[in-house]
């Protein structure tokens, strides 16, 4: 069987990944061969130390990356470290998790038979100059079944061989062009400057040159409980944002947001932030017990500033607890 490397690029906070750790080896640690996670700007080394032993434990192998390099810099670390028996890559990020046995399998296998080159969801994050132009050279995109569409891709639950990532520029993190500068991969030149998120360059290029088929995302939270009453079947979710803190283990952390929230929608999104949070603070065990007491008062620093009280951050408790389907203890 081909090689099968999971790649998880992680800012490195403990709780986050401790989490992430568990869903792995409850519910698909069989299906890959290999986890490479690389922990990037983690500054305090008994963090550092704690998740490499963390890492280790469930088989994984634990890098470090240069400080500020980005979610592509991550990225293009990880593809360089695949050893020589990768084949199939499966891009994982910390705030996505696997409800089903068998789904990362699944789609490892349609790459690996050759049905597929890769197996991504959809995205816009993009100008609308860049949507336009590659809607005129690949048609439309139907919206998926959770909502998904674009001509991006996320770096969650993305499958790919490992030559069609490296066959590319590699231009995998958030990318611009000015005016008069051609774009690879969609056959337009810039008429003004234009960018896209993170993985749009490497999308345009691995849809040119190969045979993409889309899943949906089923990023949240705004429509868990409703897909779920419709019966979908959901094989993962991604949670969204828990990056937008920074470091909530460091004590002289800067609020990631100062002010009070204005709409019902940005408490709605920063509740949701925050109840995944304090799960994890809930869940974390007995380990690291300064950093436990820090990111409790980080917590309540935060939520003291936007105005979200932790009945805000329960808000969509049993929307969440439905998308649990393994062990969280």
């Amino acid at each position: 069987m081909s090689g099968r490397a999971a790649l998880l690029p992680t800012p490195g906070d403990p709780y986050v990944l401790t989490y992430w750790l568990r869903n792995y080896e409850r519910v698909w640690r069989d299906e890959v061969d290999d986890l490479l996670v690389l922990v990037n700007g983690q500054p305090d080394p008994e963090c550092r130390a704690w998740i490499r032993t963390a890492v280790e434990r469930v088989g994984g192998q634990y890098l470090e990356g240069p400080h500020g390099i980005g979610h592509g810099g991550a990225l293009t670390v990880l593809l360089d470290a695949c050893d020589d028996e990768t084949d199939i890559v499966v891009l994982v990020e910390d705030d996505g998790r696997v409800r089903r046995a068998g789904e990362i399998a699944g789609h490892v296998e349609r790459v690996r038979s050759g049905a597929v080159d890769v197996v991504a969801s959809p995205r816009t994050s993009m100008s609308p100059e860049l949507h336009d132009a590659a809607a005129r050279r690949w048609g439309g995109i139907d919206a998926l079944a959770d909502g998904s569409w674009g001509y991006g891709m996320w770096t969650c639950f993305l499958f790919a061989r490992l030559g069609a990532l490296l066959a590319t520029a590699r231009d995998l993190g958030a990318r611009g062009w000015v005016s008069g500068e051609r774009v690879p991969g969609i056959d337009h030149v810039a008429q003004t400057t234009v960018a896209a998120d993170t993985f749009g360059a490497t999308a345009f290029q691995l849809r040119d040159a190969f045979r993409v088929e889309h899943v949906p995302q089923y990023k949240g939270p705004w429509l868990w409980r409703e897909q779920i009453e419709l019966g979908h079947t959901i094989p993962w979710f991604h949670i969204g944002s828990l990056s937008s803190w920074g470091r909530l283990t460091d004590p002289t952390a800067e609020l990631a947001c100062n002010r009070r929230l204005d709409t019902k929608e940005e408490v709605g999104e920063w509740g949701h932030r925050l109840h995944w949070w304090l799960r994890f603070l809930r869940l974390a065990g007995d380990d690291l017990p300064e950093h436990q007491a820090r990111y409790s008062e980080n917590l309540d620093r935060l939520m003291a500033a936007i105005g979200v009280t932790r009945e805000d951050a329960g808000a969509g408790d049993d929307g969440v607890d439905a998308m649990v389907t393994w062990d969280e203890g």
